[in-house]
This record gives structure tokens, sequence and C-alpha cells, in this order.
């Protein structure tokens, strides 16, 4: 009698950690959605609304800001940067940063997710399905005609630093990447979540997210390792950034990926910086110092 008390009670309780693992997942895979503020005119640049198709059709919502150096050209074409946002934010996060890229005289793309600020999408994978996202963004301005195809870079924060290091090792037509406070790979940003955040013991949770993610977005969440994508970009030059203080994506996180990186690489981490901080703790440095790594570059 009590040994089948007990059997049932395990298996309510590992009912109970897949319902509530399952929970947390789904939670976290749809983010709010906030109002996109900060438009580019607040800064005064030149800007149209555009929209496109990610590589698997979801619709996405973007900013397309008009480079100008002041020099006269025989051809209105320029190089080109895409930036992409992360978990949870919207193409508004780094209109601050577009301003300095197009008075250095690039043509800037912002762009929304998906499933986030105003493009479409229910759900967000943490770095898989928005590479997608990323090569639809990457063949947009492949296709216009003020843009050089042979030019264009990439910067992206958080997830979208990730996502656009796991893109740039597929994808030939990126030819710079700025990463800042990527993680090093899914799991290992998984397990960090469950422990130091939900104060989760690694087994089981981690082992049951893992297969609750690969049913759930039909892949293996191994494949989403930017440690792995990033001995990949070689000879296409990448800049990895930091936060000394950043305890979601560590300073180690970013030694990792430069370890793995293959020259030309280059590593900055910005002291006292936590996630999200290293923009505002290094103030005008920051934009300065993309800038330059997209000229030279690009």
């Amino acid at each position: 009698m009590i040994w089948m008390i007990l059997v049932k009670l395990i298996l309510a309780l590992g009912l109970l950690a897949v319902f509530f693992t399952g929970f947390l997942l789904i939670l976290n895979s749809h983010p709010l959605r906030y109002p996109v503020e900060d438009l580019p005119s607040r800064y005064g640049l030149n800007f149209s609304e555009v929209s496109f198709a990610s590589t698997d059709g979801v619709q996405l919502k973007g900013w397309f800001l008009t480079g100008s150096a002041g020099q006269k050209e025989e051809t209105p074409r320029r190089p080109a940067i895409v930036l992409c946002h992360g978990l949870g934010a919207s193409k508004a996060d780094f209109t601050g940063l577009a301003s300095n890229l197009v008075q250095a005289g690039f043509h800037v793309l912002l762009f929304d997710f998906r499933a986030h600020g105003e493009s479409d999408g229910f759900r967000t994978s943490f770095g898989y399905l928005e590479q997608r996202d990323l090569e639809g963004a990457i063949r947009f301005l492949k296709q216009r005609l003020d843009v050089y195809p042979e030019r264009i870079g990439a910067y992206g924060f958080s997830m979208g630093g990730a996502v656009v290091i796991l893109t740039a090792s597929k994808n030939k037509d990126i030819k710079a990447v700025v990463s800042d406070s990527a993680f090093t790979s899914l799991e290992d940003q998984i397990v960090r979540i469950l422990t130091a955040f939900y104060h989760l013991p690694r087994i089981p949770f981690y082992s049951l997210t893992h297969r609750i993610y690969d049913l759930y977005f039909w892949t293996c969440i191994k494949a989403v390792s930017p440690v792995n994508a990033v001995t990949k970009l070689s000879p296409r030059p990448i800049l990895l950034i930091a936060g000394q203080g950043d305890d979601r994506m560590t300073a180690i996180d970013a030694h990792r990926l430069y370890e793995a990186a293959v020259q030309p690489k280059d590593l900055w981490v910005v002291p006292g910086a936590g996630h999200g901080e290293t923009l505002a703790s290094a103030g005008q440095t920051y934009p300065d110092r993309i800038v330059d790594f997209f000229k030279r570059a690009l």
C-alpha cells in the first residue's frame, strides 16, 4: 500500500515538474510587446517605414535610415548596417546608435524580431528562428539599389548578439559582426536562468526544458550555440563586447567566444557595466568604437 502511494506521489511530482517547466518556457517565449517609441525623427534622421518577410515567411517591420556623410558621390549606394535588439525589446532600443552610424555615412536597418514590436509572430525561440528574421533583413538590404550588397554589417545585443553570430556563420553576405552581451550557448543560458534566477535544481529541470524546447520549436537546443558558430566567421572580423558587471551574459561568456573565434577579432569588456548598460557606461566611446570598427571592416 505504501509503495503504491509513493509511486503515485512520484508520478504526480513528475507531471507537476513537466507542466511547470512547460509553463516557464511558454511564458518566456511570449514576451510582452511595448510601445515602439524613440522614433528616428527625434534625431532628425531621414527614415522610411519598411516591411519584409523572414526566410520562413513571417512579416517583419522596420525602419530604414538613410546615411549621409556629407560628401558628393556619383552613386547613391552606401554600405549598410542592420541592428538587432534583445529579448523583449524592439527596434527603437538602438535609435541613438543608429544615428551615429548614419552620421558616419552608413545606411541603417532597424527591425523588430518576430513576436516583438510591430512585427508578426507569436513566439520567440531565443535565437533559433530569429536567424531567419536576420536572413530576411539581409535579403531585403541586398535588393535595395542604394546599398552595396557586398558591404553589409550586423550588430546585435543580447539575444540579437547571439543571432548575428549564428546567422553570419552560415550567411557570407554579413561581412562584419559586432556582438554585445551574447550568450555562449542556449544550453548554458537556460541552466543559468533556471539555477540563478528561478532557483531551480538543474536536475530534472534542464533536461525537461531541453526536451520541451526541442518539441516546441522542432529543432535541437544544441544548434543554438554561438560559441561553436563563431569559429566560422573568419576572415570576416568580429568585435565582441561585454559588461564587466553583467550577471546574465557574463564577461566570462565573452572571453569564451573570443577564445573560440579566429582572427580578425577583438574583445572589449566595459568596466562596471551590467546587462544592457554597456552603451550608457561607455558613453560616446561606445558609438565611436562601433563606427570605427565598421568603417575599417566595410
